[in-house]
């Protein structure tokens, strides 16, 4: 979670907000997502296949 507390460390140095957008494996767990939503972070999935990395945008990149 070393991501979750440089992001918004970085949102209070700037003194401004921006949108913030974390990319994590595919099938993290529910309560974990929900804390990070709380926190106005966008989740963006990823699977790693064979030939590379998959990722899911979804509404992330929305707004």
């Amino acid at each position: 979670m070393k991501a979750v507390g440089q992001l918004l460390v970085y949102e209070k140095r700037l003194k401004r907000d921006y949108r913030k957008i974390l990319i994590l494996p595919k099938g993290m767990r529910a309560t974990a997502r929900d804390v990070l939503v709380s926190l106005d972070i966008a989740i963006v999935d990823y699977d790693d296949v064979r030939s590379g990395v998959i990722f899911h945008w979804g509404s992330a990149l929305d707004q």
